[in-house]
């Protein structure tokens, strides 16, 4: 699609070091298979898959309340679980055919109930510029959550194409928002199911393959609605409802860390830089690892190397731990720059937290927040790109 947006070229234009090697390092993985996908891989996780909708079928269907209630911890599961398998379509990492992946996506939604198509308007946004205080949606959350005292004094969204006020409410939410933390993330997928329908339904915004999405949501609640109306009572329903959605908390959890857990700056950060390495150190300064066991790797979905999918997003989740150990941290390292990677998932949740009730001690203490100290912030940004 890029043709159609050529407006010119640019003469004796020169690339750094930095990424002139990025450029190289990107032709070597290709070479060296990295781009490929492993179908076995993802065959075995296609029969995961079933296997959990089949388990929840049988669960929920059932009679006695204590299988009922584990059907919708296992619902939870099953949705965090195929959300990887949307991540993957969405980024073209699997057949690397643009139509293809789509088809998978649709499909996706059929058993997620979240639209494709919504989800990478705002995506495709977050890997452009992860952590601008202007420009990336998946950190403006005002009124609710605020990363950074810079927040508290309100924000333009250029996403959102508005200005999110500091009001009364949202100071009443960020002086709690370490404790509400897990209450958001445990509803924030009933959102998106509003935000979906928003989308699709709005006929003065492009939307690819508007109609397929629309069925496919529509299949959706037809199958959950149904699945549901086994349950024999209002209270149980709504406890398993609470339950399967809060259980998928995890999945929002696992979707912030890696960012909330970094610095954020303003702008887009690329005007810092002066140079064609822009996109490469927009990256290592808002994205990080986290550090995971091999055995768990099914359950993070790759999202615990996100840095390394964040340089390189169409290379299959399987492969993303051997870029990391074999080719990233090696080409960083004799850049003199260091390839982000946090604690455990615990420990960076914890820091996480802790950088929340930062922000609430904050409001609560009534501190003014002064311009100096984001101007500090605003140094130590521009230092870092230079």
């Amino acid at each position: 699609m890029i043709r159609r947006f050529e407006i010119g070229f640019i003469k004796d234009y020169k690339s750094t070091r930095l990424a002139t090697n990025f450029e190289q390092l990107r032709q070597v993985l290709v070479n060296d298979g990295l781009f490929d996908t492993n179908w076995i891989y993802y065959r075995l996780i296609f029969i995961w898959y079933n296997f959990l909708f089949m388990l929840v079928w049988i669960l929920i269907t059932s009679n006695e309340s204590w299988k009922i209630l584990t059907g919708g911890l296992t619902l939870g599961l099953f949705w965090q679980q195929v959300a990887f398998l949307g991540h993957d379509v969405g980024h073209n990492s699997l057949s690397k055919d643009r139509r293809k992946d789509w088809l998978i996506a649709i499909a996706v939604t059929l058993f997620f109930g979240v639209s494709g198509a919504w989800w990478k308007r705002s995506h495709n946004t977050h890997h452009t510029f992860p952590n601008s205080i202007q420009w990336d949606p998946d950190i403006q959350h005002l009124p609710f959550l605020a990363v950074d005292k810079r927040f508290l004094n309100g924000i333009y969204s250029s996403y959102h194409k508005k200005t999110m006020h500091f009001n009364f409410l949202a100071n009443f939410f960020i002086s709690y928002q370490h404790l509400s933390f897990f209450i958001i993330m445990s509803i924030a997928r009933n959102f998106m199911y509003l935000q979906s329908f928003l989308l699709c339904l709005d006929f003065n915004t492009f939307v690819p393959w508007r109609k397929y999405e629309l069925i496919s949501m529509t299949v959706y609640w037809t199958w959950m609605i149904y699945l549901f109306s086994h349950i024999h009572s209002w209270s149980l329903l709504v406890l398993v409802w609470l339950f399967a959605h809060a259980f998928c908390g995890i999945l929002h959890i696992q979707i912030t860390l890696n960012h909330f857990a970094m610095p954020v700056y303003s702008s887009t950060g690329y005007d810092k830089s002066g140079s064609s390495d822009h996109f490469i150190l927009s990256q290592l300064y808002g994205t990080t690892d986290i550090n995971c066991p091999n055995w768990l790797d099914w359950f993070h979905g790759g999202l615990q190397f996100q840095l390394a999918h964040h340089l390189f997003p169409q290379i299959p989740r399987h492969n993303l731990r051997r870029i990391r150990r074999e080719y990233l941290i090696p080409f960083f390292k004799n850049h003199g720059l260091k390839y982000n990677i946090s604690g455990s998932f615990l420990l960076t949740l914890w820091s996480v937290l802790q950088k929340l009730y930062d922000q609430s001690k904050l409001i609560r203490s009534k501190k003014n927040i002064y311009v100096q100290e984001i101007l500090l912030n605003e140094y130590m940004m521009e230092s870092f790109f230079i």
